[in-house]
């Protein structure tokens, strides 16, 4: 996979969730097992922000020129990526997630070993 093909499957997932999560967060809590109060929406629209910055990121990624720069999103969204693999594994073990919650393990896993392919096996370019 190229790396933009990456980058531009992380950002429209990013910003699928992200707005999702800024205009219903009680819905999409309630869609993974989650009974939400007035905390948990909070708490969502907080996350669903981080995933619109991330899906701008990511996106604005694809057009950089300098493999630094692009070096850089790749190490952070890896990293990111990872740590959410971890949250959301852990939250489905200890059953705070519906069997929905395994979707965004899933998706945290393969984000997470797409990008770590990029900074420690291919170069990014």
């Amino acid at each position: 996979m190229m790396l933009n093909t990456l980058f531009t499957i992380c950002s429209v997932l990013s910003l699928v969730f992200g707005v999702a999560f800024l205009v219903v967060p009680g819905q999409v809590h309630s869609t993974y097992g989650v009974m939400p109060d007035e905390v948990d929406r909070f708490n969502g629209r907080l996350m669903g922000a981080a995933f619109v910055g991330f899906g701008v990121l990511t996106w604005m990624a694809r057009g950089l020129a300098d493999t630094q720069a692009r070096r850089m999103v790749v190490v952070v969204m890896f990293v990111t990526t990872l740590l959410a693999f971890g949250v959301t594994l852990l939250g489905q073990i200890q059953g705070v997630l519906g069997p929905a919650g395994w979707s965004s393990v899933a998706i945290y896993l393969l984000e997470a070993i797409g990008f770590g392919y990029y900074w420690f096996g291919k170069r990014v370019v």
